[in-house]
């Protein structure tokens, strides 16, 4: 779709919406910048390491929904 085209359709709405529709662009550019985000050198070097560990030994592994449920109760949200 051009440019010009999305120009004239967001010109055509109440400004109430056309903040909307601005503020779901930004939602968008910022999950497809979050989306697209290389991995920094620290954060390949943890999970280097939780691997190695994981790895090493992988009886102290947590299950995820032990985990999930521990986080639930400790921050008091709804299960």
């Amino acid at each position: 779709m051009e440019t010009t085209v999305l120009q004239e359709k967001l010109a055509s709405l109440p400004e109430e919406l056309q903040q909307q529709v601005a503020d779901y662009i930004d939602f968008l550019v910022q999950r497809y910048q979050q989306e697209v985000a290389p991995l920094t050198d620290a954060e390949k070097q943890t999970l280097t390491q939780r691997y190695q560990a994981h790895r090493n030994n992988p009886a102290q592994a947590h299950d995820v929904e032990a985990v999930i449920k521990q986080l639930l109760k400790k921050y008091e949200l709804p299960g």
